[in-house]
């Protein structure tokens, strides 16, 4: 049978120069070896159905669901085949993914990507283009805590999304972030696919040991330490130095943010025991908080937290009453 389609270019495999088990060794425990898709040269798209793994989860039986091997990881980073992953809460520590989006032919993506490396990262992270060359990648490590919920990661990391790319606006940058953040797991409870991302893709031993060197850092505080700077202490006349005025980097009090000083914002938005006191900004309250600056900074953190929250409430009151 004839056929009207012009044959397709052959695939030239691409090769590393690094043992492949020593990655697949360091990739496996932060995937879902089930959920996840693939790509080829040429556009085809294949993936994992929600409906079949739903049913695997359900019945405990995986064994008719193909496996990701390191024969697909091969083919990866020869570039004959592009897999998408998920993430694993087998270990606590998730590969977490941004995206940073270039599909108008922005230039800044490498810039932009390297900034959110170093303000919100700790410089921590690992580069590499994105699927289509022009936008960029930033992989890194989070470790978080196992009795936090699915759902809360996601709102989490769509927080964490948010600042950047409002902080992205600021300062200037063309170039995206996608608001999803990539190598979450899926949440089943809520019946929620997690976002697809591609798999990291090193090409040589270089890249491979700046892979390895990632560290794993808490969630909650690269959130908290975004929040201080989407608001920072300046806003409030205080000099805080490197450290938060307020620092609530523990998972009991996950939640504090401070608001910027003027009337159309919320001084204090604490979503624990604390939620219903949601006060507009007033001087009154600011000068409490400034007032009370170094006594906060002498508390631990828990406490720390808890303790403003307290005294945000009770100067908020009283402007309430007078």
């Amino acid at each position: 049978m004839s056929s009207d389609l012009a044959p397709r270019d052959p695939i030239v495999p691409v090769p590393f120069d690094f043992p492949l088990r020593t990655y697949s060794r360091w990739l496996y425990p932060c995937i879902n070896r089930y959920n996840y898709g693939s790509q080829t040269p040429y556009g085809d798209w294949s993936q994992i159905s929600k409906a079949v793994l739903q049913r695997a989860i359900a019945t405990g039986r995986f064994r008719y669901i193909p496996k990701l091997t390191e024969r697909h990881l091969k083919s990866h980073l020869e570039e004959t085949m592009t897999y998408y992953y998920t993430g694993s809460r087998r270990q606590n520590i998730l590969l977490l993914c941004l995206d940073v989006d270039a599909h108008d032919g922005q230039p800044d993506a490498p810039a932009l990507a390297e900034y959110l490396a170093t303000q919100y990262l700790r410089d921590n992270c690992y580069i590499e283009p994105s699927t289509h060359k022009e936008g960029r990648h930033v992989y890194f490590l989070a470790s978080i805590d196992p009795y936090t919920s699915t759902a809360n990661l996601f709102a989490l990391t769509r927080e964490l999304n948010g600042m950047m790319e409002t902080d992205r606006k600021r300062a200037g940058f063309q170039s995206n972030i996608d608001p999803d953040t990539g190598g979450l797991p899926s949440d089943w409870k809520h019946d929620k696919m997690a976002h697809l991302i591609k798999l990291p893709r090193p090409k040589t031993q270089t890249d491979l040991q700046r892979l390895l060197a990632l560290t794993p850092m808490p969630l909650g505080e690269l959130v908290a330490e975004a929040r201080r700077i989407a608001v920072p202490a300046a806003s409030l006349g205080l000099d805080c130095g490197t450290q938060p005025i307020i620092d609530s980097k523990t998972q009991d009090a996950p939640q504090l943010r401070l608001g910027i000083p003027c009337g159309s914002y919320s001084i204090m938005d604490c979503e624990n025991k604390y939620s219903s006191i949601c006060h507009q900004a007033s001087e009154k309250v600011i000068k409490t908080l400034q007032t009370n600056v170094e006594f906060i900074k002498t508390k631990p953190p828990l406490e720390r937290a808890n303790w403003t929250v307290r005294m945000l409430a009770q100067s908020a009151g009283a402007d309430a009453s007078s």
